[in-house]
């Protein structure tokens, strides 16, 4: 398999966040069950965004926010926080399809991004670079990871027994 360490790509976004000085982080996310998973999808990334918030003493429930995967998360949980009338300084947002809809919120609501709050997303999608403003992501390299699996299947198809299974870097993309 070739997939991304969860849980420390998770820990990066949150120390680049603090390094940037952001003490109160909020989280929006989204969990899809599918029969075929063992594991609702979007679990990791929630788990390993509190278990490392706890760490760092940082974590506050009620600022976290889990709906689907869709813009329309992003906008309903955002305007859940609004409503609340305190917003954390930055959002860790589990893809950017959700960031685009809490972005639309936040416009609508006349909060500026990023003076009166920040969002970074995770993906990269080729949106996130039109977004207004443009979206700070983290970049997961899909197209190597295609590349690894081709190599890795024909690996097998030659004869290789012994099953590999390669974790890819992420990197941030601050825009």
């Amino acid at each position: 398999s070739i997939t991304i360490d969860i849980r420390m790509a998770v820990e990066k976004v949150i120390d680049y966040l603090m390094d940037k000085g952001h003490q109160h982080i909020g989280y929006i996310g989204g969990i899809e069950t599918y029969e075929e998973f063992r594991e609702p999808l979007g679990e990791k990334r929630y788990d390993a965004f509190v278990r490392y918030m706890k760490l760092k003493d940082r974590y506050n429930k009620e600022d976290c926010y889990i709906g689907s995967f869709n813009p329309q998360t992003g906008y309903d949980m955002m305007l859940k926080a609004i409503k609340k009338g305190r917003l954390p300084e930055v959002f860790f947002v589990a893809n950017d399809s959700i960031a685009i809809g809490a972005l639309r919120a936040l416009h609508e609501k006349g909060i500026k991004i990023p003076e009166d709050v920040s969002l970074i997303g995770f993906n990269d999608i080729p949106t996130a670079n039109y977004t207004f403003p443009p979206l700070t992501t983290v970049k997961i390299y899909n197209e190597l990871m295609g590349e690894k699996a081709v190599e890795m299947l024909l690996d097998q198809l030659d004869g290789r027994k012994v099953p590999i299974k390669m974790l890819l870097p992420v990197k941030i993309i601050e825009r």
